[in-house]
């Protein structure tokens, strides 16, 4: 589920979304995508607000009996 909902993001998303679930740290990402911390800062919490309303659309989230 979480693959699928990773393949809904825009690329730019979807590379700073899979690092950051891979453990890095957004300062980290920043530096190893090239890019200021404030546009990794914000493509990660868009694309983590994208997953949470995917996942829920998915049947994924509180409440669910998934």
């Amino acid at each position: 589920a979480i693959e699928r909902a990773l393949q809904t993001l825009p690329e730019t998303r979807q590379a700073v979304v899979r690092l950051h679930l891979a453990g890095y740290d957004r300062f980290e990402i920043a530096d190893l995508l090239g890019w200021s911390e404030a546009k990794t800062r914000n493509l990660l919490y868009r694309g983590l607000e994208t997953m949470r309303q995917e996942l829920r659309r998915m049947g994924f989230g509180p409440g669910s009996q998934t």
